[in-house]
């Protein structure tokens, strides 16, 4: 698998894409992605890690929002 593949599977999981979506992004098969990570299971830590960066960002999003004007409560609450 090349530089510029990995990093196109990266970028795609940072943005919340599935391994389908990464790899259709990547221009390559679901196989040859699955069979990459068997053969370099240090490459799953870093898909897990891109992966988690989305989350990362929503709940530093939602924090911010929280804190500035932005913020209306609980929308479920007949107080908001």
């Amino acid at each position: 698998m090349t530089k510029d593949t990995l990093q196109k599977l990266e970028q795609a999981w940072m943005i919340g894409a599935t391994d389908r979506i990464a790899c259709a992004s990547a221009g390559i098969a679901e196989a040859t992605l699955y069979n990459y990570l068997v053969d370099h299971p240090e490459y799953v830590e870093i898909k897990e890690h891109c992966k988690s960066q989305i989350a990362i960002q929503a709940l530093n999003n939602a924090a911010q929002a929280m804190q500035g004007k932005n913020w209306k409560g609980d929308p479920y609450s007949s107080d908001a």
